[in-house]
């Protein structure tokens, strides 16, 4: 990880991830980026985009665990024009739409 990365990520994980140490926090800048992707405000995210770059979170957004980020905010990212996410059945799409569907019904 570049440092002024590592910088920004630091300075996100007290914010974002509150239940753990920054230290702590750290050891998964992954969840720590996607914790900011899920609730950030909009001056962080594009601080984010900016500092780590599209692809980055891309790649954090494919390999996302289900839980980390709200419906509203997968759709957002998948969605959001100048990320260019592809929706296929690759990135993970599908799986969580089975998953709120099943959520929905229990």
């Amino acid at each position: 990880m570049d440092p002024s990365d590592y910088a920004v990520i630091e300075r996100f994980a007290a914010e974002y991830v509150w239940w753990k140490a920054p230290d702590e926090a750290l050891r998964q800048p992954k969840r720590v980026i996607a914790q900011v992707m899920n609730i950030g405000d909009y001056d962080d995210v594009v601080e984010l985009v900016e500092q780590i770059g599209e692809d980055r979170l891309r790649r954090v957004l494919t390999h996302a665990e289900i839980g980390q980020f709200n419906e509203r905010s997968w759709t957002y990212w998948h969605y959001r024009p100048s990320c260019k996410f592809s929706c296929d059945s690759h990135d993970g799409l599908g799986e969580y739409n089975a998953h709120l569907s099943a959520r929905s019904k229990s």
